[in-house]
């Protein structure tokens, strides 16, 4: 077991899940932490957030949850699914609550990304 896979699983994260969605290719799952790591989706829900943009921020916070429980990453395919549902039914305020916490996952996920690089 290598640090990354280590230090995922750690966290929370379902790395056998993840591996599993890429047929078991390490090098392919890492090509798709790394892409994770560089989209601009948690930046968009942000700003949205800032905003007071329901329709952008469901939308990112629809492909943060899509992505994130792709990979395998629990805890923030959680709070991603909270934030997703809350934006859904229009709710601005609630989503805005849970999102330090969704910052604080995400943040997680792109340090461990970070041993990739």
């Amino acid at each position: 077991m290598n640090g990354f896979e280590m230090r995922f699983r750690a966290a929370g994260n379902d790395y056998d899940a993840a591996l599993e969605r890429t047929a078991g290719d390490t090098e392919l799952l890492g090509q798709l932490m790394l892409m994770f790591k560089s989209d601009g989706g948690f930046a968009a829900l942000s700003k949205a957030l800032e905003e007071d943009d329901c329709k952008a921020a469901f939308a990112a916070a629809h492909s943060l949850k899509g992505s994130s429980g792709m990979l395998g990453m629990d805890p923030l395919f959680a709070v991603m699914s909270e934030i997703t549902e809350v934006l859904r039914a229009g709710e601005l305020e609630p989503a805005k609550t849970v999102f330090p916490k969704a910052k604080d996952e995400y943040e997680k996920v792109l340090a461990i990304i970070g041993e990739l690089c």
